[in-house]
């Protein structure tokens, strides 16, 4: 089924494969770095609206890989192929009963198009290869790595783990994708512990072996935020990175949109 849609559509992405490598994309330390982005939840909807069929998580993922190609391009490691991310997605059936605690998440593997030079185009590429990147992960099930991991013996399993980590050997293979980008959608309305109110939302997930970048992003009342999370022995500081995520966003923003 793969193989006829990858003959079908060139541009759905191939994990592993297709994954350029990059300086972020190696064996982990025990540091961390953080960084946050805030930008109105309006200007992400107005992105949207402006680019007909393209979702809130495409423009979230646009800004990711517009911010990422103009970073990688100031250190003079942009890769000719793009960048592919890997994305958590939910996969609570309708109707299941609200849980208590932990999560039942799947992963939808993406293109960031960064490998495309105009922002409007580089939306439109991200949301046709999301469509069906969305489509294999319907097709083959969204539990089907939860499912498989149900066959991998516990202990054995976390012993390799640990002696790949002590080996580095995430420096000598590609990664199965560059990184991390999560869209959770938050609460509409200010939240309240009691009488104090929440004034801002931020959480971020883990970086794993190979992929030194995560991008959480949470909306929250009117707003967009983005949580970085990295080790600073593959990124040394996230400020020049965050920098760019405004002008990706404003990039989409432009009158350019309209002409198209």
């Amino acid at each position: 089924m793969l193989r006829y849609r990858r003959a079908e559509r060139p541009d759905v992405p191939r994990p592993v494969l297709d994954a350029p490598r990059t300086s972020f994309n190696g064996a982990l330390t025990p540091r961390r770095d953080f960084a946050t982005v805030t930008l109105p939840l309006a200007d992400i909807k107005a992105a949207r609206t402006a680019h007909p069929g393209a979702t809130l998580n495409d423009v979230v993922l646009a800004v990711v890989g517009g911010a990422l190609r103009t970073w990688l391009d100031e250190r003079g490691e942009h890769p000719s192929a793009s960048l592919m991310a890997g994305v958590p997605t939910a996969t609570d059936p309708a109707g299941a009963v609200p849980r208590l605690h932990g999560n039942r998440v799947s992963n939808l593997f993406t293109s960031l198009a960064t490998d495309v030079d105009d922002p409007h185009e580089r939306l439109r590429a991200i949301s046709r290869v999301t469509v069906h990147s969305k489509e294999i992960q319907r097709q083959l099930g969204p539990q089907m790595l939860t499912e498989w991991t149900q066959f991998t013996p516990p202990a054995p399993f976390s012993a390799f783990m640990r002696l790949y980590s002590r080996l580095r050997a995430a420096s000598w293979h590609a990664a199965p994708f560059n990184v991390i980008v999560s869209n959770v959608p938050g609460p509409r309305e200010p939240a309240h512990i009691g009488e104090a109110e929440l004034t801002d939302l931020f959480s971020v997930g883990p970086i794993l072996e190979g992929i030194g970048l995560n991008v959480t992003v949470w909306s929250y009342v009117d707003r967009m935020n983005f949580s970085l999370l990295t080790c600073p022995d593959l990124i040394d500081d996230l400020a020049p990175l965050t920098a760019h995520f405004r002008p990706a966003l404003d990039a989409l923003l432009s009158p350019a949109t309209t002409d198209r």
